[in-house]
C-alpha cells in the first residue's frame, strides 16, 4: 500500500530519534534539516534548555493513554487525538473541566470506532509530542484507505491579535509578553501538519477561549484585552473546524459542573445514532447555545 510522503516519515523519524536520544547533537540535526516544521518551535526550546543546562534534557509522558476503539465500522481507520489542560497556575489560571471534558469524548469516541490518544496536562514539549505521535499513527494507515483524523482540545486557547494566529497554552508556560507564545502550539500550524498527511477527512474541535488567560497589556497589567477569545481560521478543504463558541468570544467554564457545556453537548451529540458528523456538530451548537440562553 502507499505510505506518507518520504519527506514527512522522515521528519518524523528524526523527530523521534532527537528526543530518544535527549542529546544537543541530535536536536541540532532536526532543526537544521526541518525549519519548517510544526515541530520546530519545540525543537528550538528543548536544544535551548539542553544548552543552557548543559545536560540532557528529559521529557515525561506521564500524561498519555491510549483507547482502542470499542466496535469497529466498514471504512477508514478512525483516529482521534484528545488533548486537555486544566491546571496551569501559577503561570495562567486554572481550569475546571478540561480533565473531565476528554475523559467524556473519549468514552463517545472509542464507542463510534476511533483509536483514541488522550494528554491531560500537557506541557511545551509533551503537546509537540502529541502532535507527532498523532501524524506518526496516521502515517501507518495505507494511502488507499486514509484515515478519518479527530482533534479535539480543552483548556486556554487565544488569539493576540483580531485576525489571528491562534494558539492553544501548554500547562507550565509563562506568559509574560507575546514573545512566550512560541511555547503555545498555533492551531493553523497544527491544521497544517495533519493535512499534509491527507486523511479522507478530519475534524478540528477547539473547545478553548475558557476565561482571561492571564496575557498582560501594554501597561502591564492584567486584561483580556486581545487575548479574549479565538479569531475565525480560514476554510481548510477535507475537514471540519469546531469551536466551542464564536470567534471574539469567551466560552463559559462552567465552575460549577463536572463537564464544560460545549464538551456535553457534543458528547449527547455524537451518542445519538443515525446522524451525519455535520448534523452532530449542529446539534452541539444548537444545544449550547440554547442552553447558555443565547449568549454562547
Amino acid at each position: 500500500s502507499e505510505t506518507l510522503a518520504p519527506e514527512l516519515t522522515l521528519e518524523l523519524a528524526v523527530w523521534q530519534s532527537a528526543v530518544s536520544l535527549n542529546s544537543v547533537e541530535a536536536m541540532s540535526d532536526f532543526v537544521d534539516k526541518f525549519p519548517d516544521s510544526v515541530l520546530i518551535d519545540q525543537a528550538r526550546m528543548r536544544l535551548k534548555a539542553m544548552r543552557n543546562r548543559g545536560q540532557q534534557a528529559s521529557v515525561e509522558l506521564n500524561t498519555f493513554e491510549r483507547f482502542d476503539p470499542v466496535r469497529t465500522f466498514e471504512g477508514p481507520a478512525r483516529i482521534a487525538l484528545l488533548i486537555g489542560n486544566k491546571n496551569y497556575a501559577p503561570n495562567l489560571n486554572n481550569l475546571t473541566n478540561p480533565h473531565n471534558d476528554v475523559l467524556l469524548l473519549k468514552d463517545r469516541l472509542i464507542n463510534a470506532g476511533f483509536e483514541v490518544m488522550l494528554y491531560r496536562d500537557a506541557d511545551p514539549d509533551t503537546m509537540g509530542l502529541a502532535l507527532s505521535q498523532f501524524s506518526l499513527r496516521l502515517s501507518q494507515e495505507p494511502k488507499t484507505s486514509a484515515p478519518v483524523a479527530f482533534f479535539y482540545y480543552s483548556g486556554h486557547g487565544f488569539a493576540p491579535e483580531q485576525n489571528g494566529p491562534n494558539y492553544l497554552a501548554p500547562v507550565g508556560m509563562k506568559l509574560s509578553s507575546e514573545t512566550d507564545l512560541i511555547r503555545a502550539q498555533s492551531i493553523e500550524k497544527i491544521i497544517e501538519h495533519v493535512q499534509a498527511f491527507e486523511p479522507s477527512f478530519a475534524f478540528y474541535v477547539l473547545d478553548a477561549c475558557r476565561n482571561d488567560p492571564g496575557l498582560p497589556s501594554a501597561d502591564g497589567t492584567k486584561s483580556v484585552g486581545g487575548a479574549k477569545g479565538l479569531s475565525r481560521v480560514d476554510w481548510v478543504g477535507g475537514a471540519l473546524v469546531a469551536y466551542a463558541t464564536a470567534p471574539g468570544e469567551t466560552a463559559y467554564d462552567a465552575p460549577d459542573e463536572s463537564i464544560g457545556p460545549y464538551a456535553k453537548a457534543l458528547a449527547e451529540a455524537i451518542s445519538d445514532p443515525g446522524k451525519n458528523a455535520t448534523d452532530v456538530f449542529k446539534a452541539a451548537q444548537r444545544a449550547v447555545y440554547f442552553g447558555s440562553k443565547q449568549t454562547q
